[in-house]
């Protein structure tokens, strides 16, 4: 019944935003300012004690990472964390110094490896054009960098983000106020990221981590199909490329902080303040938790 409120209240939004709503306590939203409608949010967020209780005072709290965000934790009931983990200033300066200077040029062909035996051989073999002039430019190699070089970005460059990520995770599941929601714009390159480090700390086999990523890629096939054939614009991305969610991709962020941290995703959480201490006390969450991997493909990832 209380869905059922929710939804006619919310509408045009859906009945699973309706239960999100009622059921969360933590939402984390990993979208830049720019990509987010302020005006939508706001409504979304008064309506929401209205939809599921009538106590307009148990609403959202938003915080983001200048604020006493701990704090909110611990005082509001349900709160709404954004965090910008994927800055464009940062994404662009990340192109220049790691992708654009020692690049030389070469043939034009789109950086994605096709498994993850192959990541190590392309990885070699990737030039890139030398002419920086315009933001075009980025984006030229960005396509050509493709969701593996994204995904190498997102970790390198949004590490504090990250951190408080997993911190307030941990810290909402440790008072039980309710569920967390992680989400971004599409819902499988931040988002996939962030859940991708917690189902590995956690111990979930990676053949699941990888199925539950994949979920995505099979979403967006079936959804967008026209975003598959359409030629990007020049300084544009490819959505061919960035509106995929193939598994090589998050094997090679895998790889990828194993090649650069030692121990995998260990050693890069060690090295963005998630440390041992703080792992142990996410697992703990989990401890008289029996994950059913085969839910996992009873749902969709993207939210």
């Amino acid at each position: 019944n209380n869905s059922a409120m929710s939804y006619n209240i919310l509408s045009p939004y859906s009945l699973a935003e309706a239960v999100i709503l009622d059921q969360s306590s933590l939402i984390i939203d990993l979208r830049s300012e720019s990509e987010r409608n302020e005006e939508k949010a706001q409504f979304w967020i008064e309506k929401a004690a209205t939809a599921t209780n009538g106590n307009q005072n148990d609403t959202f709290t938003i915080v983001d990472e200048r604020d006493a965000w701990e704090n909110a934790l611990v005082r509001s009931k349900k709160v709404i964390l954004r965090l910008d983990v994927l800055s464009r200033d940062k994404l662009m300066n990340y192109i220049e110094q790691f992708w654009m200077k020692d690049a030389t040029k070469s043939e034009n062909k789109p950086l994605v490896a096709t498994n993850y035996n192959d990541v190590e051989r392309k990885e070699n073999r990737v030039q890139l054009s030398n002419d920086n002039d315009s933001s075009n430019n980025y984006m030229a190699i960005l396509n050509k960098r493709g969701l593996c070089g994204l995904y190498e970005a997102i970790l390198q460059t949004g590490k504090q983000k990250l951190s408080i990520a997993l911190r307030a995770i941990t810290l909402n599941l440790e008072q039980k106020k309710g569920n967390v929601v992680v989400h971004c714009a599409q819902g499988k390159d931040r988002t996939g990221i962030l859940i991708m480090l917690i189902q590995d700390t956690i111990g979930l086999p990676m053949s699941k981590i990888k199925e539950d990523y994949y979920m995505s890629d099979k979403y967006m096939l079936e959804h967008h199909l026209t975003s598959f054939s359409r030629v990007p614009k020049e300084g544009t991305l490819d959505h061919r490329i960035f509106h995929r969610a193939p598994i090589y991709c998050i094997e090679h962020a895998m790889y990828f902080l194993g090649k650069e941290y030692g121990s995998g995703t260990e050693g890069y959480l060690d090295n963005i303040g998630f440390d041992q201490t703080w792992r142990n006390r996410l697992r703990a969450q989990f401890d008289n938790v029996k994950v059913d991997c085969n839910a996992l493909n009873n749902r969709t990832s993207n939210l």
